[in-house]
């Protein structure tokens, strides 16, 4: 995947591209927060980037902010599969269309001296960018 494409796997691209002109690429960002409903059939993960908009929303300008985050939630998720998960670990995330109806989301991770090498692959029927916000990041941590 060109990961400067990403957004187009999205119900409502508008959601990131009213932002930026250039969505920052997911592999920079810092995959902070993965959460799976059994329940409602869906993952959600959550995004860090230091990388700004070009048009932030006017509420975040009211505040200093070095950092944003955003939550994408896929939905109608099937064939799920995961092959360990550790923290902290560089992730690369690639999306694709499956067919018309589907998406293809696979998350690997390298080992590192702290973890061990791990992915996690599932089609979803769809994906949404479900929050965003701007946040202020102390000097030296994060993405």
């Amino acid at each position: 995947m060109d990961n400067a494409t990403w957004p187009t796997f999205l119900s409502d691209p508008r959601q990131i591209l009213d932002l930026y002109d250039q969505p920052p690429a997911l592999n920079r960002c810092d995959l902070f927060y993965v959460h799976i409903d059994e329940r409602d059939t869906s993952i959600t993960f959550g995004f860090e980037t230091r990388e700004l908009p070009a048009r932030p929303r006017q509420k975040w300008k009211k505040k200093p902010f070095n950092s944003i985050r955003f939550f994408i939630s896929f939905t109608g998720i099937s064939r799920i599969r995961i092959n360990g998960w550790e923290s902290p670990g560089e992730k690369e995330v690639e999306i694709s269309r499956h067919g018309e109806d589907e998406l293809t989301v696979h998350v690997t991770s390298k080992a590192s001296e702290l973890s061990n090498a791990s992915d996690l692959a599932f089609q979803a029927e769809s994906a949404s960018l479900t929050h965003s916000a701007a946040q202020l990041m102390a000097p030296g941590s994060g993405p």
